[in-house]
């Protein structure tokens, strides 16, 4: 795994995040920090929270830029948290982005697809969304946007939404996931189960090895 990568999984902060500039399915991502932070402080809330996650990050197999830069929030909230509820609720989401390397993972490798050289480029400003359409309050301007922001997308940026998702999912099975393999919640070990099959498990090591 190349250095540079890893230090910045590890050192990103939500907040140094340009969420506005990121796109999810329906619109611009600026719900996100709202979202992680009541994940991890409104209990009673969990389930309806990581729904709206889910709903955000992913529709019908397709990820979107905003995608890798939730997991790497989820692999530290994971880390930080002793919370079986947040775990369990962070667990689920892991395994929508899991299920996708089942699908598409022989594909990336036959199709000899290749991202941005680093997960950091995907900040770049070619990379990114327009900061503010010309009329804020006018969604077809907005939508104009989005439309010249899809048309100027390199292959190279589409399949980074892929393909550092699976880097960082890669990245928390082989560090974080033999600390809460200790943890006795038995509705933990079911999710944890659900991260046992050998040709994905193949794919994401040899991507982070690889990378």
């Amino acid at each position: 795994m190349k250095l540079n990568n890893k230090t910045f999984i590890e050192t990103l902060e939500t907040e140094d995040i340009p969420w506005e500039l990121l796109e999810g399915p329906y619109e611009r991502s600026s719900n996100f920090p709202q979202w992680i932070s009541s994940l991890t402080m409104e209990q009673e809330n969990i389930v309806n929270i990581k729904e709206k996650i889910a709903l955000n990050f992913e529709h019908q197999g397709t990820l979107w830029s905003v995608t890798p830069f939730i997991m790497l929030v989820l692999r530290k909230t994971l880390k930080n948290t002793h919370n079986p509820l947040v775990i369990s609720a962070i667990l689920d989401l892991y395994e929508i982005i899991y299920e996708l390397a089942n699908d598409y993972g022989k594909i990336y490798n036959d199709e000899q697809n290749k991202p941005l050289l680093l997960f950091s480029d995907m900040l770049k400003e070619e990379n990114l969304l327009p900061k503010v359409s010309r009329f804020p309050d006018d969604y077809e301007d907005e939508d104009l946007f989005s439309q010249e922001y899809h048309e100027n997308m390199s292959d190279e940026l589409f399949i980074s939404f892929y393909y550092y998702s699976w880097m960082i999912l890669a990245y928390s099975i082989s560090y974080d996931f033999p600390q809460l393999k200790e943890i006795p919640e038995d509705s933990i070990k079911k999710r944890l189960k659900k991260f046992e099959n050998s040709s994905v498990n193949s794919f994401l090591t040899d991507l982070l090895i690889n990378d």
